[in-house]
């Protein structure tokens, strides 16, 4: 009997309806609500962003080739109790909560148009165009980019309103949204990584940290970003090279005008005294 490959978890299979591993249906499927059809293992529509019936909405989702990685990202949560998904989105949202303040303007029209040529949504709740239920929007009617913010701008109104279902809901969508954006500009990486550090996939979020910091060394979002998902992995010697390097470079940055930093500038000032904080041992 010949044998396939799980599109969820990889595993060697014989045909069948279902892997005997995780449970995930390897036949094709159709959206119930708009009715397009979508691949086996998918559990969002592209088209209008619905959960599919075979799907496992909430689950994080984890870049092609990273599983494993301790129990920094795991979809039970990574810290083995037995709250599981409870555990690792409590822990979540107490993140967004705190950078939400400071993110809003990178989701607010500041300067009229994005990357990506159209006017980004704003952080409240969505009004006239905005992304409202899932089975109204037309995913596929944007660019990937802008179809990426949107999400973004979903998970961070509803961990805001305390909607924690929701933005469980749209936290796996935006960040595929992201994923499929690639390549992003160094604000893109810097927004994935935010997402990843919500989801508590640790290692992923350094990962996209480190490959902005490939071309851009000196960003200080990326910087920053980078330090705290070593810190999030424990690696205080890590981070305290990225924070000092940030310090190192922080004035000439500055001053170099970079659109994002404009965006940022309210979480800038926190950046600012957490590198601080960390090289001087507060």
């Amino acid at each position: 009997m010949s044998e396939l490959a799980c599109p969820r978890c990889g595993a060697e299979v014989p045909e069948g309806r279902f892997c005997p591993q995780c449970g995930a249906s390897l036949e094709s499927q159709s959206c119930p609500s708009c009715g397009a059809d979508a691949p086996p293992g998918d559990r969002f529509c592209t088209q209008c962003g619905s959960p599919l019936a075979s799907g496992t909405p909430g689950a994080p989702v984890r870049r092609s080739g990273s599983r494993g990685g301790g129990g920094s990202g795991g979809a039970s949560g990574g810290d083995g109790d037995g709250d599981g998904s409870l555990g690792w989105w409590v822990a979540g949202l107490l993140l967004v909560a705190l950078i939400l303040l400071v993110l809003v303007p990178v989701l607010q029209p500041q300067r009229g148009r994005n990357e990506a040529g159209t006017v980004p949504a704003s952080s409240g709740a969505p009004a006239g165009g905005g992304l409202g239920a899932a089975p109204n929007v037309d995913l596929s009617s944007m660019t990937p980019r802008e179809a990426a913010d949107r999400l973004f701008n979903r998970v961070m109104s509803s961990a805001e309103s305390g909607d924690t279902a929701q933005a469980e809901q749209f936290l796996p969508m935006a960040i595929g949204a992201y994923e499929r954006a690639r390549p992003l500009n160094p604000d893109g990486l810097f927004h994935l990584s935010v997402l990843e550090r919500t989801g508590r996939q640790f290692d992923e979020a350094l990962a996209t940290a480190k490959q902005g910091l490939e071309d851009h060394p000196d960003h200080l979002l990326l910087l920053s970003a980078a330090a705290h998902a070593s810190q999030d992995l424990g690696d205080t010697a890590s981070a305290r090279q990225y924070y000092s390097h940030l310090l190192d470079v922080w004035d000439k940055e500055k001053a170099s005008g970079k659109e994002e930093y404009q965006d940022h500038a309210a979480l800038l000032p926190t950046i600012h005294q957490d590198a601080e904080d960390v090289v001087n041992g507060s």
